[in-house]
Parts: structure tokens; C-alpha cells; sequence
């Protein structure tokens, strides 16, 4: 008996392919751990998500090269408008939002003038799962300017503070990312603004420590406490005033 095709020969074979079936396949695996843990899946674009790491490699752990994957995920429309969706050969990937350190070329921590490490100033959606991202965006931009998303697993930060946190080592708050291996000398720089001819984002970014920040919410929080005593001390007359004749 011929084995059954799998969804990637499928498609090249003109067949229809199940994307209930491909989306529940998808959602079995780590389904329950989710589950025990009280995950949430989200639907992001791959674009709205940033590298946590400066280089990955063009393979994964089993030796796979990132090109098959990418080749094997599945564009199918999400049925939300024009909106589609990214059904990969892979699980879901992992992401947190957080404040990264902010790093030099060298890749050591930025400081302030007080010597304290920079972080910056807004949080951004991260993921530990790097190479699989990497797949993800390089899928949605080949689809530009349709708006493609993903399905992902959230990690709460205080579950992320305890996970991959120490291999967050991006030197461009995530916005590109190398390919290749650390022995290797010319590696690809993978940017999905530079890919669909967008402007890049400045790499550079004005730092915040936490205690400057912490200085500005006691900073507004004075001056709001000004405002309303002025404008309630102007409502009541002074006792000293003059009458009016």
C-alpha cells in the first residue's frame, strides 16, 4: 500500500489540503503541557516579532537546513477578511514581550552615565524559538504586502525570567538576525524590512535604567499633584481677599 503523500506533496500535487486537520495536528503537539501550564496562543504577524539572539544557525538541532521548513509551511486564508495564516511543518513558537538590554557591537551591556546596564524603553514581542521565527518571517515576506500571521504561545515574563532569558543576547533589539555558524565569516543577515524594501529601523536606541525611570513616574506623579492643588486652592477664595463694592 502507497504511503499517504504529506501536506507539502499535496500541494505541489494540486491537491486540496485539510486545513482544519493541518491546524488540529499543529495544536496536539504541546497542546496539553500548555494546557497545564495556562498558556495562551495568539495570532501575531512575524513581523511584529523580534529575534532574541544575534546568529542562528541555517540548520536545526536534528540537521534539518531551514530552507525545507520554510519550503513546507502552508499559506491558508484565516478567515478574517484578507488576512492569512502560516501553517508550519514545526509547533508553535514561544514569545514574551520584554524590555531587552540594550548592547554594543562587541555584544557587552550598554550603560548610563550612572553606570547602570540600559534596557529599552518599551517593551516588543521576543522569541526564544529564533530559527523557527526566522522561517516564519521569511514566509510572510514572500507574501508582502498581504497580511500574513502566525500562531504563537505566550510565555508570561515570570515564567520567561526563568527560561531562555540567559541567551538573550541581541546586540539590535531583534531586528535582524545572522545565519550561520559562529566559524563563519560571511554570514547572511536576514532583515524582513530589507527583504520587502521597506527603510530599516535605526539600530540605535536611547537606553533607560530602572531607576530613571522610576524618577519620572515620581516626576509626573509631583506635578500632577501641583496641578490639582493649584486649581483647587483657585476655587476656594482667600479669606483676605477684597469684597467687591
Amino acid at each position: 500500500m502507497d504511503p499517504q503523500p504529506r501536506d507539502s506533496e499535496q500541494a505541489a500535487a494540486g491537491l486540496s489540503v485539510d486545513v482544519p486537520v493541518l491546524r488540529q495536528r499543529h495544536a496536539r503537539e504541546g497542546a496539553s503541557a500548555m494546557e497545564a501550564k495556562g498558556l495562551e496562543t495568539l495570532t501575531l504577524s512575524p513581523f511584529e516579532i523580534h529575534f532574541s539572539q544575534t546568529r542562528i544557525r541555517s540548520e536545526f538541532q536534528d540537521g534539518r537546513p531551514l530552507q525545507l521548513a520554510l519550503d513546507e509551511i502552508q499559506v491558508m486564508p484565516n478567515g478574517q477578511g484578507e488576512d492569512f495564516l502560516l501553517v508550519p511543518p514545526f509547533p508553535r513558537i514561544e514569545v514574551t514581550r520584554w524590555r531587552c538590554k540594550l548592547r554594543d557591537s562587541t555584544g557587552a551591556a550598554k550603560l548610563s552615565e550612572g553606570g547602570q546596564e540600559l534596557y529599552s524603553q518599551e517593551e516588543r514581542w521576543f522569541s526564544f524559538d529564533n530559527r523557527r521565527l526566522c522561517c516564519l518571517q521569511r514566509a510572510a515576506a514572500q507574501h508582502w504586502p498581504k497580511k500574513v500571521c502566525c500562531e504563537v504561545v505566550e510565555i508570561p515574563q515570570t515564567l520567561a525570567r526563568t527560561r531562555e532569558l540567559r541567551k538573550f543576547d541581541t546586540r539590535n533589539t531583534g531586528l535582524s538576525v545572522l545565519v550561520g555558524r559562529r566559524d563563519d565569516p560571511n554570514p547572511e543577515k536576514w532583515c524582513w524590512r530589507t527583504e520587502v524594501g521597506l527603510p530599516t529601523e535605526s539600530e540605535q536606541e536611547i537606553g533607560a535604567c530602572g531607576s530613571d525611570r522610576l524618577f519620572m513616574i515620581i516626576y509626573l506623579l509631583m506635578r500632577i499633584a501641583v496641578v490639582l492643588w493649584q486649581k483647587k486652592h483657585k476655587m476656594v477664595p482667600s479669606p483676605h481677599s477684597e469684597q467687591p463694592t
